[in-house]
């Protein structure tokens, strides 16, 4: 379902995924195209804040998304981008957009008062 409407929105998206330390490793998240650079979506497992960075540096145009899915419920936001990182990956900014949305809900609930994280670089 997280797919299809993330296939949905405009743009295109980075989805870093957040195991827990209980996750069934049979049940996995992260799969993508075979040209992950042209891919509307690409998925990444989690990899700290500093290299989530670097992803996020050769990803600058993608909204940025946190997927948490052994969560109960499972939850989807927008990624917190710290900016001690964002000074360590090329003086960054980050552009916010409203509207983004719980893409494990029903097709009409929307996220209010919550944005979807875009780094751009800074000119």
């Amino acid at each position: 379902m997280a797919l299809a409407k993330l296939k949905g929105l405009a743009g295109v998206h980075l989805v870093i995924v957040r195991y827990n330390q209980y996750h069934v490793f049979g049940n996995e998240w992260v799969y993508n195209r075979a040209d992950i650079d042209r891919a509307k979506v690409v998925w990444a497992r989690d990899m700290g804040d500093s290299k989530n960075a670097e992803l996020i540096r050769y990803f600058p145009h993608r909204r940025v998304w946190l997927a948490e899915p052994d969560l109960a419920p499972p939850r989807f936001s927008p990624y917190p981008v710290p900016k001690s990182e964002l000074g360590r990956v090329g003086g960054l900014l980050v552009e916010t957009s409203k509207g983004s949305f719980n893409p494990f809900a029903g097709s009409s609930t929307q996220t209010r008062n919550s944005t979807a994280s875009r780094v751009l670089p800074h000119s």
